[in-house]
Parts: structure tokens; sequence; C-alpha cells
């Protein structure tokens, strides 16, 4: 017959541990000289890779930020009103409407559901809702 086991006490789990500690501790210092070697391995060609991807990209990127800010800021300058809103592609443009009611500065829904084929998403139908109950 078997008998039941006992739970070991709390001394006999410490000592379990420290071993175990005292175990992986002497492989550490061991393999230590390998692991270093390896790492400098693996990050040095990766440190490579990242300058010399940053030195091409310099270039390129550059011209491309710096055209994007001036054209953002001739658009601020030349006002909100004037700037055209382009459509999704395919669908053509839709220029900012020039008339001065509520309705033209928010968008129409009957303007939206045109231009852009939907009824607005859940935001704006939410916003709307909100609009109507502070209006009663």
């Amino acid at each position: 017959m078997i008998s039941p086991r006992e739970a070991p006490s709390s001394a006999e789990v410490v000592t379990k541990v420290n071993d175990v500690l005292v175990g992986l501790g002497i492989l550490t210092f061991t393999l230590f000289p390998f692991a270093l070697a390896g790492i400098v391995l693996v990050v040095a060609p990766l440190v490579l890779v990242v300058v010399v991807g940053l030195l091409v990209a310099i270039p390129v990127v550059l011209p491309l930020w710096l055209a994007r800010s001036l054209i953002r800021r001739w658009f601020r300058r030349r006002g909100a009103a004037r700037a055209p809103v382009t459509a999704a592609p395919g669908r053509g443009e839709r220029l900012t409407p020039d008339r001065g009611d509520e309705a033209a500065r928010h968008g129409d829904q009957d303007d939206r559901e045109q231009v852009w084929g939907s009824r607005g998403s859940r935001w704006d139908r939410a916003r709307a809702e909100h609009e109507s109950e502070k209006a009663a």
C-alpha cells in the first residue's frame, strides 16, 4: 500500500531553492564569456545596419518632410475656408462651401451622403443626438 506523501518542511524547500540558485550561478559565470561574444556578434551588425539605413533615409526623408511642412504652412496662411477638401480617391473633389450658414460650416448630411457615399460615422450621429437634446 502506498503511504500518503508528506509536505516538505520550509527548511527543505529553502535548501532546494538555494541549491538551484547556486547551480544557475555557476552556469552563468561559466557561460558568460560565450554570451558576451554572441551579443557582440549579433548587436554590432545590427547597429551597422541601422546607421547605414539612417544615412540612406535622411537624404530622402528630409526634403519630403520639409516640403510637407511648407505646404501645411501655406494652407494655414491661405485660411481654412479656401482650402480644398478632397474626397476619397476616384470620387472627385469637393470644395469647401462658401455660404455662411451653420449647415455649411459643419457640413450638411445631404452633402456628406453625396460626396462620401455614407450617412456619417457613429461619432457624427452621437454628436447630432447630443445637440438635439441640448437644444430641446
